[in-house]
């Protein structure tokens, strides 16, 4: 005779930010939550993100997180850990004046909905060169940081810009990036103008992140300390 399921589940739903999609999800379990600690206590990177998205796919209906954008995987991810563990994150840091410990605290329910400004998946290259681009997966930024030495910051954002485009537009044709050879890819990149690079760098370079702004008093010597918090590793 086999062990009950002691517990029924309970299912919330939100929204995934970039596409305004309502879904429905469960709180992480034990046996999500240890994988989830593993990662974290790591502070490697690419542990960190395959925990969470692997997270995400198996407390949400419907989802591939691994195909969502950063924003979504992050905002998602949130609710899920404030539905698990507990809604009030405190996190620590010192007093800048007399070094005391100072401990910050908020409600992930206050975290707003990131703002998703409408905008072309379509960038202007030239009056006869157009570029739809996407907007990067997390996987998508994993899988083309470098932990090369002496790769540069442009380089890496090269490859990132690579993976996201999917057609190149001109007057004659649409040739999806997919069917191109990687040497192509990077000969198109290698052969743009500055600005040409930069709109495209522009274009990645503008999804919101979650953020929150923290205010605190320290007990010691009354100084006001702020302190703004951005990035998916203060939420846990």
């Amino acid at each position: 005779m086999g062990l009950p399921k002691i517990n029924d589940v309970p299912l919330y739903n939100t929204i995934v930010p970039s596409s305004g999609k309502q879904v429905n999800f469960r709180p992480f379990l034990v046996k999500e939550q240890k994988i989830l600690l593993i990662a974290f206590e790591s502070q490697d990177e690419g542990q960190i993100i395959n925990a969470m998205i692997n997270t995400i796919n198996s407390c949400c209906e419907g989802i591939d997180a691994s195909t969502l954008a950063k924003i979504d995987v992050d905002y998602l991810f949130a609710m899920i850990r404030a539905k698990s563990v507990g809604e009030n994150v405190k996190l620590n840091s010192q007093c800048s004046k007399c070094q005391e410990q100072v401990t910050f605290e908020f409600n992930i329910n206050e975290l707003k909905m990131p703002e998703m400004k409408h905008r072309s998946r379509v960038v202007d290259l030239s009056p006869e060169i157009k570029v739809k681009v996407r907007v990067p997966s997390y996987s998508d930024i994993l899988a083309n940081r470098s932990y090369e030495e002496n790769i540069s910051t442009q380089e890496t954002l090269s490859r990132l810009i690579i993976s996201c485009i999917e057609s190149v537009q001109t007057q004659e044709e649409n040739i999806i990036m997919k069917d191109e050879t990687y040497e192509d890819k990077v000969n198109f990149i290698e052969f743009l103008t500055i600005d040409q690079f930069s709109k495209l760098g522009d274009f990645i370079g503008e999804i919101p992140t979650i953020s929150y702004d923290l205010e605190q008093t320290c007990e010691k010597c009354g100084s006001k300390e702020k302190r703004h918090v951005e990035g998916i590793d203060n939420f846990f």
